[in-house]
């Protein structure tokens, strides 16, 4: 997927992000930001889930990017979570 970044000149957003190194070669690509996202990898045993990536891929980029979270919000108390992850 990083590789076909070179060839997209108007990407706004990437997808599916849930690694540092994929995060740090998206902001090498010049994209404004990332949506970290599972895809629905969560019914793969041993995949990891979103909130477990939010923190790692956040740290990569602070400052630098836009970061989204699109999936593992079930609940309200999640979103908490979330933040919590980040600050």
């Amino acid at each position: 997927m990083i590789t076909d970044l070179t060839q997209l000149q108007t990407i706004a957003l990437v997808k599916g992000i849930l690694q540092r190194d994929n995060a740090i070669k998206t902001v090498e690509h010049e994209t404004k930001g990332i949506i970290v996202s599972d895809r629905g990898d969560r019914q793969l045993d041993g995949a990891i889930v979103t909130l477990d990536a939010l923190s790692e891929v956040v740290a990569a980029v602070i400052n630098q990017v836009y970061v989204v979270i699109d999936r593992g919000i079930r609940r309200s108390t999640y979103i908490i979570k979330a933040l919590a992850l980040v600050v």
